[in-house]
């Protein structure tokens, strides 16, 4: 038991009674305490496994549902704080993967994006997107909230590109995307010329 528990009552008075009585109410605890997945191997008595061994463990499915759960509960509380995709994209190491993408042709892009797509880093960036964008679309019927900016400033040529691919993948409204774009009054012809929306209309 670690000093934040130790100092709450009820993880202390938890932590006296018989441990397979109370093993899911303890991760739902765990869970409000924000405990890392690493923290909750080590608690259900995983510390150290790796590959099969940590599958057939019997508190393998428990330690998949919390890392689940605990990324929705981080996710929601980022993007109602407009924390970037951008941050998510290096919390998960993508910016790692695909260190320097700045110069790239639109045909590199594509290949790379073709090769982390598919990734467990990806997906998890995917999911993020989706919760900032259902966010920040649903701030657009606010007229003294309506949010200006969708990007951050330092998002890399390859983030905006699986942006335009998750838009495309999640139908997103083409008068949303031309927003997150600032397109909303450009021509038929402007909009050709920007290549990130240009993949969004038809994808790659």
């Amino acid at each position: 038991m670690d000093s934040s528990e130790r100092a709450n009552p009820i993880s202390k008075f938890l932590s006296k009674i018989n441990d397979k009585v109370l093993v899911p109410l303890k991760i739902e605890w765990w869970l409000e305490l924000g405990k890392p997945v690493d923290d909750l191997k080590k608690k259900l008595g995983m510390a150290g496994l790796t590959g099969n061994a940590l599958v057939r463990h019997k508190n393998y499915p428990r330690l998949v549902r919390y890392a689940r759960k605990l990324e929705e509960n981080t996710i929601w509380t980022l993007v109602h704080k407009d924390v970037s995709t951008y941050y998510w994209w290096n919390r998960v190491g993508l910016n790692r993967m695909v260190p320097d993408t700045e110069g790239m042709t639109t045909n590199e892009l594509k290949a790379q994006l073709y090769r982390i797509k598919d990734t467990k880093e990806f997906q998890s960036y995917k999911r993020y997107a989706i919760a900032f964008d259902d966010y920040i679309i649903g701030l657009f019927g606010s007229g003294y909230n309506r949010p200006t900016k969708f990007f951050d400033e330092n998002t890399t040529p390859l983030e905006k590109m699986a942006r335009a691919k998750i838009w495309r993948e999640t139908n997103r409204r083409k008068s949303d995307v031309k927003e997150f774009f600032n397109l909303e009054r450009a021509s038929e012809d402007q909009l050709r010329l920007n290549k990130y929306y240009a993949l969004y209309f038809r994808y790659l």
